[in-house]
């Protein structure tokens, strides 16, 4: 007597569909794209909150050993805005950028009129200048490459006194309270997952200062002041190094520590280059809780 035929192969389960999908690389991240495309079920799947924890979880922290994310991209000056330059299919959104292509047939993404100043945390802080007078006049900006979105930030708040020099930095809210940093991994701070700070620091002829700028009230905080340290703040990128943020003065001898937890600014005197023409830049080291140092001569890097 003949056997009955076997049943019809079942579709894959879709908990074994999730772990295959959890494995493309991050690099290519078109793969996911088409792979949605596949059935109803899988682009529920990889649209789905659940998948996009699980896989930021795996490819940026835990995954690899608590290596640095894959790099998608990354911004530089055209002169006449700024540049996103991709390194991976990445393409960020250009929805509310007033962006457009740069024309040069490799995906790069110009933001006309926008000089980038800081990216941490998934997220880009945009300066435009709207007027003759700037700082005063400049308009800031923070840019999510993942969602296209811009929020526009409000006039900056100027002391009563004409700013000789400043700069800015963005970061996830949750950095900028001790208690929510530990509790918080960024997998979920970019796509509109959370709120954001900025913070502006800088000098005039009689002090240092700062702002911060919350986007859950939408405000600028009051100013804080400090001495001033007889230097002016470096148009340079900041580092996050633990509780506070770091701004390098002009001079390359000493950066202005910003205190995130009590708003509070200090001198801090860095080690000096080993050629007087060496330009430091500041970086943060060991997973972000220490400040680290870099420079560059004789075909070297120093750190």
């Amino acid at each position: 007597m003949e056997a009955d035929p076997p049943p019809p192969a079942s579709a894959l389960m879709e908990e074994l569909v999730e772990e295959v999908l959890l494995r493309f690389p991050p690099a290519d991240p078109a793969s996911l794209v088409r792979a949605a495309l596949v059935c109803r079920r899988w682009r529920r799947l990889v649209t789905g909150p659940r998948f996009h924890r699980r896989y930021r979880d795996l490819h940026l922290h835990r995954g690899r050993g608590g290596s640095s994310p894959p790099m998608l991209g990354f911004l530089a000056d055209a002169g006449t805005g700024t540049l996103f330059v991709p390194t991976s299919t990445f393409r960020p959104a250009p929805a509310s950028a007033r962006a457009g292509t740069d024309g040069g047939g490799g995906g790069a993404l110009l933001l006309g009129g926008w000089l980038a100043l800081d990216a941490r945390h998934g997220r880009a802080l945009l300066r435009r200048d709207t007027g003759r007078d700037a700082p005063v006049d400049c308009q800031l900006a923070v840019w999510d490459p993942a969602t296209g979105r811009r929020t526009d930030l409000p006039r900056l708040p100027w002391s009563p006194y004409y700013p000789y020099s400043w700069n800015a930095a963005v970061l996830c809210a949750a950095a900028a309270t001790t208690a929510a940093a530990a509790a918080c991994d960024h997998l979920d701070c970019s796509g509109g997952g959370g709120h954001f700070v900025v913070v502006v620091v800088g000098t005039n002829h009689a002090e240092m200062f700062a702002h911060v700028y919350s986007s859950e009230t939408a405000a600028w905080s009051a100013p804080a002041s400090a001495r001033h340290p007889d230097d002016n703040v470096d148009f340079a990128p900041s580092a996050l190094a633990g509780d506070a943020l770091y701004f390098a003065f002009q001079t390359g001898t000493a950066a202005l520590e910003f205190d995130l937890r009590t708003r509070e600014m200090a001198v801090v005197r860095l080690p000096q280059p080993r050629f007087h023409w060496q330009r430091v830049v500041l970086a943060s080291r060991e997973d972000g809780r220490r400040l680290g140092l870099a420079t560059a001569g004789k075909s070297a890097i120093y750190l």
